[in-house]
């Protein structure tokens, strides 16, 4: 018995010596400007990251491609954009034969850019009769050629780069995405005379020709609104994230997101950050049919950050998160990976090891948003838990969800507890022995509890 006892406090102790870790933090670049524009999660499990890089007076295009864990595996700088900062590639996509397009700007010009798949050129191409632009997405189509939007137009490329047709517009496009019947739809901004600058939202058919076009204003005391990525929702209607303000009033942006049916037609929308300068870059349906925002969130007379939102269906917050504190971090872009986190690109002065300038920032968390778990101090919340071995008591005024993550950040339990009472793994052999992180949540309030299981 005593052998016994002497086991199981060992193997306690070594147990909890793991490494706690969801996710992480890393940043590329070198001294001077650097920022990240767009991520995607590829095939093999790592990322693929389009931003710029300044090296001198110059701007280039700036590839990164990682492993699973955010290490470097190459970097390419293939294409100057020209003089002057934060041009460089805002949008890549891994393409069927595993190559990469990437689309940006070049001497204020839209600029495509094809690489094999370790980011070597295989052609590149800049269009100048798109009006003075810069290419904010590329999308490989079915038929194996590409759909670029500018701000002032969308083009269609065939497979080696030759342009099959271009649309025009006077409104401002700033995101597109392919519709589920091979047409695209896009949101910017239109100027509406005494109404202002309202979000617009186009939807076009295969060949780039409006279907429709919806206005949309986030109130009269608000003369300014942009459109900054759109989504196509699991219902058929569409979700964009954006930003608006007050015309002359300082420290007055907020973030919106606006969620219409498959029409165009408003269903709801909401403002979300308080004084200072709030935007929403980039939203994605989450597979809860809620939606994650990533943008920047800065207060008035403080500095802010790198900003991650989640909400439910309807649009109302789930919980927030914040990284980083100085003006330049920015969330340029946010997507859901395989195992149900997030990952975030941007740009960031906070975690650039120079000690200046900025680097390209990615974050990769949890399906929380959290990038480490941790104990998190008892503060003011009616949730009391107390951990053992193989155990933890709880309680709870009234209902609330029990969720059990690997010290790795992967969720590997949910449960509903109430009241009063212990939680124990049912049957005791159903997880593997290990660290556990018990997260409790129970309407606005939440505590996590480190838990030790032992076969």
């Amino acid at each position: 018995m005593k052998r016994t006892s002497r086991i199981i406090i060992v193997a306690s102790l070594l147990l909890v010596s793991v490494p706690l870790s969801a996710g992480w933090i890393h940043t590329y670049g070198g001294i001077g400007e650097d920022g990240g524009y767009w991520v995607e999660q590829t095939p093999d499990g790592g990322y693929i990251v389009a931003g710029h890089s300044m090296k001198g007076r110059w701007d280039y295009f700036y590839l990164v491609k990682t492993d699973s864990l955010g290490d470097t595996l190459w970097t390419r700088t293939p294409l100057s954009s020209g003089d002057g900062s934060e041009r460089g590639a805002r949008c890549v996509q891994q393409t069927s034969d595993g190559g990469y397009i990437v689309a940006g700007e070049r001497a204020g010009w839209t600029a495509v850019l094809k690489t094999d798949e370790n980011g070597d050129s295989l052609w590149w191409r800049i269009f100048t009769s798109m009006r003075p632009t810069l290419g904010t997405c590329v999308r490989e189509t079915s038929d194996g050629g590409y759909v670029i939007s500018g701000r002032y137009g969308l083009l269609k490329l065939d497979s080696a780069g030759d342009s099959v047709w271009m649309r025009l517009y006077e409104e401002k496009s700033r995101h597109l995405q392919l519709t589920h019947d091979g047409g695209y739809i896009t949101t910017g901004q239109q100027y509406a005379g005494d109404k202002g600058w309202l979000v617009r939202l186009m939807r076009t058919d295969g060949d780039g020709d409006s279907l429709w076009a919806c206005l949309y204003s986030l109130g009269e005391e608000r003369p300014f609104a942009m459109g900054c990525c759109v989504q196509e929702t699991s219902d058929g209607g569409y979700i964009i994230s954006g930003e608006t303000r007050r015309v002359g009033v300082p420290d007055s942006s907020k973030l919106f997101i606006l969620k219409t049916d498959a029409s165009g037609d408003s269903l709801w929308a909401h403002l979300y950050g308080s004084e200072g300068y709030n935007i929403g870059y980039s939203i994605c349906q989450t597979p809860d049919g809620g939606y994650i925002i990533t943008g920047v969130k800065e207060l008035k007379q403080f500095t802010g950050g790198v900003w991650l939102l989640k909400t439910d269906e309807h649009g109302d917050t789930l919980w927030t998160r914040t990284f980083g504190n100085k003006a330049e971090d920015k969330g340029r872009c946010v997507q859901v990976t395989s195992d149900g986190g997030y990952v975030i690109c941007g740009s960031t002065g906070s975690y650039c090891p120079w000690g200046r300038g900025t680097e390209v920032l990615l974050i990769k968390t949890d399906s929380l948003g959290y990038v480490s778990l941790e104990e998190e101090p008892v503060m003011e919340s009616p949730i009391r838990l107390e951990a053992s071995l193989n155990r933890l008591a709880y309680d709870v005024p009234g209902e609330a969800k029990l969720t059990l993550y690997s010290a790795d950040g992967r969720k590997v339990l949910e449960e509903t507890i109430q009241g009063k009472g212990t939680w124990t793994p049912s049957p005791p052999s159903s997880q593997p022995s290990g660290v556990y992180f018990a997260r409790v949540e129970g309407g606005a309030s939440y505590q996590t509890k480190k838990v030790v299981l032992v076969k």
